[in-house]
């Protein structure tokens, strides 16, 4: 830290800049793994599967899961809005720190 400019030494402005835009890029890529592995991991393990529900009356209803590429799309497209939009925010608040405040925290 140099203590006349209150600025971090060995970072140039247009390092700082990139190093803020690589952060907020963080989310997505962290979102798109996210809804990769669910879908991935539902698909071997609901897939196929049979169930069945025991009612009131002592009736059975048996219903067997399938995971088309329907569903696949809809789970994979609302967990990455889902992951992006919350890893944006702590993203966003992170880039919108000064570099010398968050070296002395």
């Amino acid at each position: 830290m140099d203590p006349i400019t209150d600025r971090p030494v060995p970072f140039r402005n247009t390092e700082i800049k990139s190093r803020k835009q690589r952060l907020g890029r963080t989310p997505i890529w962290v979102a798109l793994a996210g809804a990769t592995v669910g879908i991935v991991l539902s698909w071997v393990g609901l897939n196929g599967l049979e169930a069945s529900t025991l009612g009131v009356n002592q009736t059975q209803m048996m219903f067997q899961l399938t995971i088309d590429a329907e569903v696949m799309a809809l789970a994979g497209a609302l967990g990455f809005a889902i992951g992006a939009i919350g890893g944006a925010a702590p993203a966003f608040m992170a880039t919108r720190l000064p570099i010398a405040a968050a070296l002395r925290s």
